[in-house]
């Protein structure tokens, strides 16, 4: 997701304008409320750019895996 919630601010923060100095803060899915990380942009080895964004932990509970949110493999 490109937008969650900061924690200790209550503000929606854009993933590409987030910073890991902040991640002692905890990202939030604005849906489930659950903690998320950030993944910065990247440039695969085929030369594909992938944008930043928040993502689910792997480990999730029911209500997490339903969040219509997260992104599916």
């Amino acid at each position: 997701m490109k937008k969650a919630r900061l924690i200790k601010s209550g503000e929606f923060v854009q993933a590409s304008e987030a910073k890991y100095d902040d991640h002692q803060g905890i990202y939030q899915c604005p849906h489930c409320k659950s903690a998320l990380h950030l993944r910065k942009e990247y440039t695969r080895s085929d030369g594909i750019i992938v944008s930043a964004a928040f993502i689910h932990p792997s480990h999730v509970t029911e209500e997490q895996k339903n969040c219509p949110l997260r992104i599916q493999k």
